[in-house]
């Protein structure tokens, strides 16, 4: 997402004491997001995007180049390009050539079963043309991935990891034509507020 809402929503709810228990967002990407808390964290509530299956080569060579030797095993595409792999270590251990996926212009998933019982599926989320070679966890890329993996694996209550170097776990729930995402929302920049006089 751009901006992170879950971000904002934890920033409100916890430092800013919001008094309600969810929050309305309306996002570039995404139209308009709820933010709601919980027990479980915070949790999304996103139209669902699944991805059409497009043709392997259709897709430029130079992508595929650029992530990985192996080639993907299907590929859709929705908002963004979808690339699913046979095998989790092949998205763990990609070393992007992201000068060379600059000129794709949009954003890649890929995507691949989990080895980890605790996991469905694990993924990892390229914008190399926006500014940020890879996002670290992405709540709008699991309206992609969520009908997915939830149509191969044939249940709609799902667990995935971002397999980026910070990583991310997230819960989804995939029901018609939404998909909530929960997830816990930690920290990693702390500033102290500066008064100007």
């Amino acid at each position: 997402m751009r901006p992170c809402n879950v971000g904002a929503a934890y920033v409100l709810f916890e430092k800013i004491n919001y008094p309600a228990n969810s929050i309305q967002f309306d996002t570039q990407f995404a139209g308009q997001l709820t933010v709601s808390r919980g027990g479980n964290g915070l949790t999304m509530d996103f139209r669902s995007r699944a991805g059409e299956k497009i043709n392997i080569n259709s897709i430029p060579n130079y992508i595929f180049n650029s992530l990985s030797q192996v080639k993907p095993s299907v590929a859709f595409k929705s908002r963004d390009l979808m690339l699913v792999y046979n095998n989790h270590k092949i998205i763990e251990n990609m070393s992007p050539n992201f000068t060379a996926l600059n000129a794709y212009d949009g954003f890649i998933i890929v995507s691949a079963p989990s080895s980890n019982p605790k996991y469905d599926f694990i993924s990892r989320f390229f914008c190399a043309d926006d500014g940020i070679s890879e996002d670290p966890v992405t709540g709008s890329a699991h309206c992609t991935l969520g009908p997915y993996w939830s149509r191969i694996l044939r249940k709609n209550k799902l667990e995935a990891y971002q397999a980026s170097k910070r990583g991310g776990e997230l819960s989804l729930e995939v029901n018609d034509n939404r998909i909530l995402i929960t997830g816990q929302c930690v920290p990693n920049i702390r500033r102290k507020h500066v008064i100007l006089k």
